[in-house]
């Protein structure tokens, strides 16, 4: 396992961003600093500048890890540790897909109770229904009236 503090200049970094799924890889941009306390942290830091394609930023990674996290992207020296975040990810989609159809199942009965529960929704819901009745007896009309002036031309 190779941590942090003892990655060199040139040795690759390999980010993993869970929220977009996207992988990339970086360069170590200069040896990492010595350890050090940072404030309101009890464990020593080193800080670590890292560029990914043409930009280079610096992270404070305690001094003991080989893996960590900034928000959603994990950041890991080897790359096994982001490939268990792969397949964590997803299985959490797969999880995520195979409950589709019960959320959908929940989303429909909740808009059939608020549409029987709720006075508003359910007098425009009558009053829609009987506005698509008109229209359709109205487009029947016509055609009708079209059929009759038809046999008379």
């Amino acid at each position: 396992m190779l941590l942090f503090k003892d990655l060199k200049m040139g040795h690759s970094v390999h980010f993993f961003n869970r929220k977009t799924a996207s992988y990339e890889q970086g360069i170590i941009a200069s040896d990492p600093s010595l350890p050090h306390y940072q404030s309101a942290q009890p464990t020593m830091v080193v800080d670590v500048a890292i560029t990914i394609g043409s930009d280079t930023k610096t992270y404070s990674i305690p001094e003991t890890l080989s893996t960590t996290y900034y928000g959603d992207v994990c950041i890991s020296t080897e790359l096994p540790p982001i490939l268990n975040e792969i397949d964590q990810l997803s299985n959490q989609a797969d999880a995520a897909i195979s409950a589709m159809p019960k959320w959908e199942e929940i989303r429909t009965k909740c808009s059939d109770l608020r549409d029987t529960l709720n006075p508003e929704i359910k007098e425009k819901k009558q009053l829609d229904d009987r506005m698509n009745k008109l229209e359709t007896s109205m487009t029947d009309m016509k055609q009708m009236f079209q059929k009759f002036m038809d046999k008379f031309n």
